[in-house]
């Protein structure tokens, strides 16, 4: 360790191979040899680290509003619609046994995690993985959609994809049929898709609030 509060090493580029960062300042000041970097913050805003009330002692930054969803407390999958967040279904996929895998890519909202090799045999038979879409990336997102993916092969497609539909109208009432691969439905205001994706191999039923 260097400095008074500790080091930092980085790669560099081809002439300098490895850099080395000093906080002998504090955590907000950096120093690589005789360059000294110092945190900022934008003009006009002030930092909820430094905020004060008008008495001078400092304040709490404030705590981000929930957003309200027509259709929330739907539940699907063991989570709820409207008000879950990532933290909670966490702790649910690793309960069932699963894997909880996060990424921003292919979501409906800025933050998706997967619930791989988890047990979700309770949630419909042939569900391979549940997809959980949240309207924020980060602890305080909350749940907007709820994605199961039935895993077949291509041949059994259609027929999976009639049985589900099927299934969905014994409990929500009929889906209608947007093409060949795909129906949709309400209830209330959550909506309902059920399609064919013939490049996973799977059927696709997601419900959503937004």
């Amino acid at each position: 360790m260097a400095g008074r509060n500790g080091s930092v090493f980085a790669l560099g580029e081809k002439l300098i191979r490895l850099l080395l960062f000093e906080f002998d300042a504090g955590p907000d000041r950096v120093r690589n040899g005789r360059c000294i970097y110092g945190k900022v913050e934008p003009k006009g805003v002030a930092s909820p680290r430094t905020a004060a009330t008008a008495d001078g002692s400092a304040a709490a930054a404030p705590a981000a509003k929930p957003r309200s969803y027509p259709g929330s407390g739907f539940q699907v999958a063991g989570a709820t619609l409207g008000t879950d967040t990532p933290p909670l279904v966490w702790k649910a996929i690793t309960a069932r046994g699963g894997t909880p895998g996060p990424t921003g890519l292919g979501g409906i909202g800025p933050l998706r995690i997967y619930g791989r090799e988890a047990a979700w045999g309770d949630v419909g038979q042939g569900v391979y993985t549940v997809a959980f879409d949240f309207d924020e990336d980060g602890p305080g997102g909350q749940l907007i959609a709820v994605t199961l993916f039935y895993v077949a092969e291509a041949a059994d497609l259609p027929r999976l994809l009639e049985q589900g539909a099927a299934a969905l109208a014994t409990v929500y009432g009929p889906l209608s049929a947007t093409s060949p691969r795909n129906h949709e439905g309400k209830i209330g205001a959550v909506r309902i898709t059920l399609g064919v994706d013939p490049a996973a191999s799977a059927v696709i039923e997601t419900c959503r609030v937004r």
